[in-house]
């Protein structure tokens, strides 16, 4: 294991990737004249194929868009900043809406209150 990824695991194992991403984010929002906190933001999914490597368990097929891999939860605030993401299976159960519900509430405390758009 190499020092730069020595660093990032540390970072991330004391949430200090997640803290630098919040803090860069609260910034960017003051500077374009927004509230730091987001009240609004859009909720997507994005489908994509998985490599032979990566394991049966964590791929599946989405019979929708005939892809078999892994499927992106996404949650972006109005300027576009990410908020939250989600990777499952390309089959999600119950719903796709409910595992990007499920991501938006995770990771984002007013997620409850925020209108989306509805994953593709």
């Amino acid at each position: 294991m190499g020092p730069v990824y020595a660093f990032f695991r540390r970072w991330r194992d004391h949430g200090l990737v997640r803290e630098f991403h919040d803090r860069l984010r609260r910034k960017i929002r003051e500077q374009a004249g927004r509230d730091p906190e987001p009240r609004a933001g859009v909720i997507d999914s994005q489908s994509v194929k998985a490599d032979a490597a990566v394991g049966a368990d964590s791929r599946g097929f989405d019979g929708g868009k005939l892809i078999n891999g892994r499927k992106r939860h996404a949650v972006v605030d109005t300027l576009g900043l990410l908020l939250a993401v989600l990777v499952t299976s390309a089959w999600s159960w119950p719903s796709s809406s409910a595992v990007t519900t499920r991501a938006a509430s995770t990771c984002c405390p007013s997620a409850g209150s925020w209108s989306g758009s509805s994953p593709t």
